[in-house]
């Protein structure tokens, strides 16, 4: 099968709802393991594992919700961190946001 395949399969075995629980239980582990890392206790080979099944349940996430649109936002988005880092780092003249904390 291939990867489309495999993500319209677990649609229709699974169902939209188990699949959109499953993208937030997966996101909830990706973080954790961040945390454990970042506070010197994590283990890469978690981060890695973890990230490979948030990036799996992205890209089912992706077939379900359009992904032209998905697309069409993740250039829009990648565009403003680009005019973002630009104004950051000096090359370009705009409003400096600054970050919530």
């Amino acid at each position: 099968m291939t990867e489309d395949e495999i993500y319209a399969k677990a649609k229709l075995v699974w169902g939209y709802t188990n699949q959109a629980l499953m993208a937030v239980e997966e996101a909830s582990e990706l973080q954790k393991e961040l945390l454990h890392h970042l506070r010197g206790r994590g283990d890469t080979r978690k981060v890695v594992d973890e990230l490979a099944d948030m990036i799996i349940m992205c890209r089912q996430m992706r077939k379900i919700f359009n992904p032209d649109k998905v697309d069409e936002r993740i250039r829009f988005k990648l565009a403003r961190l680009e005019n973002r880092l630009e104004v950051a780092s000096g090359q370009k003249e705009g409003r400096k946001r600054r970050r919530k904390m």
